[in-house]
C-alpha cells in the first residue's frame, strides 16, 4: 500500500494487521514506541514555517551587517557547536570526531 495515496482509515488498518501478527515481545516495543511518539508531541514546539525561517535570517543578517568575516565565522562555529553539545546531550548524535567511511 502506498502510504502516500492511503486515507487515514486505510493506514490505520494496515497497521492494526501488522502490529497484530507480531511476537508479543516486539508488541511491547510497538507500545513503547507509540508513548514516545506522544511524548515528544507534548514537549516539541511547533515547526517553523518558510516565513518564520526567512524572517529569523533577516533578522540575523541585519545584526551581523557589520561584523567582520571574521566574527561572523566565530559566531557560527560556537553556534554549530551548541548545537552539536545539545544532540550529544539528547542522544542524537555520539562525541567524536568524523572518522570517515
Amino acid at each position: 500500500m502506498d502510504a502516500v495515496l492511503a486515507s487515514p482509515a486505510e493506514l490505520v488498518r494496515d497497521v492494526v494487521i501488522e502490529v497484530a501478527q507480531l511476537p508479543d515481545q516486539d508488541l511491547l516495543l510497538v507500545r513503547q514506541f507509540v508513548h514516545e511518539i506522544k511524548d515528544r508531541r507534548k514537549t516539541s514546539a511547533p515547526r517553523p514555517t518558510v516565513a518564520d525561517i526567512r524572517a529569523e535570517a533577516k533578522r540575523l543578517v541585519a545584526e551581523m551587517r557589520f561584523m567582520s568575516r571574521a566574527e561572523v565565522m566565530e559566531e557560527f562555529r560556537a553556534t554549530t557547536e551548541r548545537i552539536r553539545s545539545q544532540a550529544i546531550a539528547e542522544g542524537r548524535a555520539i562525541e567524536g570526531d568524523w572518522q570517515g567511511d
